[in-house]
């Protein structure tokens, strides 16, 4: 069984793992499967790691296969109908916490690069080295997700928020910029002012 992860709303992601079973002998007309819907289900000891099992879906569909197969004494463009049974779990992301354990970090990180704006310009260290914390534990949030996703090269949600969360902090880094020049070129006032805005 090969999968192929749609984490484009990770971590409000939902996923569906299916398992078909397709006679490829026998066509529709001489095999067909009927699902016991009442009947399928999941054994309650089978766990994925971080997500919930929520429900479980049997159902029979037909595959067309448009080919003759290499049999040439069948007309080109011929179809072949297959009975396929389908058994599909349907599973869910844990919670409202796991979102809350996911973002804390990046939250707070944001939160705290806006605290620069009530401090003088003219005190660096502090100014700057609050943003650029902020800056190395978004990166370290980010870091941290992406460890626990497969590779790929789809932007999911959590990719976007770390994205907001970057840009954020860096507009708190330029504006500190900004309003030390202007602090320093005896501008004070307009300073406060743009601290305050």
């Amino acid at each position: 069984i090969t999968k192929f992860w749609d984490i484009s709303r990770y971590p409000l992601d939902n996923h569906r793992l299916e398992i078909v079973v397709e006679d490829t002998n026998d066509e529709d007309h001489k095999l067909r499967f009927v699902p016991d819907r009442e009947n399928s289900s999941f054994d309650t000891d089978v766990k994925v790691a971080r997500l919930d099992l929520a429900r479980s879906t049997a159902e029979e569909t037909t595959s067309v296969r448009r080919s003759n197969y290499g049999d040439i004494t069948l007309p080109s463009g011929s179809e072949s109908r297959y009975s396929s049974f389908t058994f599909s779990m349907h599973m869910e992301r844990r919670g409202l916490q796991y979102l809350v354990k996911l973002f804390v970090g990046l939250l707070i990180a944001t939160f705290i690069s806006f605290l620069v704006f009530f401090i003088k310009p003219t005190d660096l260290d502090p100014r700057f080295g609050l943003g650029v914390g902020a800056i190395f534990a978004a990166i370290a949030s980010d870091y941290v997700i992406a460890g626990s996703l497969p590779e790929t090269s789809q932007m999911s949600l959590a990719d976007q928020l770390h994205n907001v969360a970057f840009v954020t902090i860096f507009v708190t880094l330029l504006e500190s910029v900004v309003s030390l020049r202007l602090f320093a070129s005896g501008r004070e006032t307009a300073s406060k002012r743009l601290d305050r805005f």
